[in-house]
């Protein structure tokens, strides 16, 4: 019946091989290479294995759970996820899945048993285009949720990548804080124009890079720059207002009283 059987007198096809354990087929070169081919009776898993070498598969593309891939490798669950798992040691591992039910690809560090979070699924993205972190249904480009605190860092080579580095924004309860967590300025533009600077040592100014001689606030209006700096020691002047680095107007106060002050003639009236 033109069939071959290696191990069995019945063979069912044109060569059948039949061995109790391990490694029934091996196909080994003279130098020692081998290629083997073994199947494992618990569960009917097949291994393919190359011993001191490579294995190759020379095919234009390749399926698993599908006879037509359409790409170099394609992975197909009809009845569910399709996942890719990654594994290094065997404790640290990875996965790349395709929820089919909701058309979702996620990635995560953990095996996949949902398209959430705690389904082991840190990465979303659907559909729509939408991309979560934390969460399985981001409802727009872009969502990074944490049922605590939320951190967003940008770090690089100069700050360091520490904790306490680079800057950060965090929602915290129902405030958010911005934190530039370096001896540096915070700059605030539009039309590619700086319009707002918070400097590293506190001060502000508006339409301005200059600290003003230490003003609190520094606004420049065409060729004037205006400045307004804050004292608080008991009997002085609590608030200095400049233009142009000269003193036009102060505030200034004491334990019982208020002065204001201004080096025009016109005086403040009750």
């Amino acid at each position: 019946n033109n069939r071959v059987g290696i191990g069995t007198n019945s063979p069912t096809t044109s060569l059948d091989i039949v061995r109790a354990g391990v490694q029934p087929l091996r196909i080994e070169s003279s130098n020692g290479t081998e290629v083997a081919i073994n199947m494992v009776n618990t569960g009917g898993n097949v291994q393919l294995e190359a011993h001191n070498g490579n294995f190759n598969i020379d095919a234009d593309n390749v399926g698993i759970g599908t006879s037509s891939p359409p790409e170099q490798l394609s992975v197909v669950n009809s009845s569910g996820r399709a996942s890719i798992y990654l594994a290094s040691g065997g404790t640290n591992q990875g996965y790349i899945s395709y929820f089919n039910s909701t058309q979702t690809l996620s990635l995560g560090n953990a095996s996949p048993t949902g398209t959430g979070v705690n389904g082991g699924q840190q990465l979303n993205i659907l559909s729509s285009g939408n991309v979560g972190i934390g969460t399985s249904s981001p409802s727009s480009k872009f969502v990074i949720y944490d049922s605590s605190n939320p951190y967003i860092y940008l770090q690089n080579s100069t700050t360091g990548t520490g904790v306490n580095d680079g800057f950060s924004m965090v929602e915290y309860g129902t405030d958010i804080y911005i934190n530039n967590r370096e001896s540096g300025n915070m700059l605030f533009y539009n039309s590619n124009t700086e319009r707002f600077r918070v400097h590293s040592g506190g001060n502000f100014s508006i339409a301005s890079t200059s600290t003003g001689g230490g003003s609190i606030l520094t606004l420049s209006t065409g060729s004037f720059t205006h400045g307004i700096k804050q004292f608080c020691n008991d009997g002085q002047k609590s608030l200095l207002v400049e233009v142009g680095g000269s003193e036009v107007g102060s505030i200034s106060h004491s334990s019982s009283s208020t002065a204001y002050n201004t080096s025009s003639d016109h005086r403040l009236k009750e």
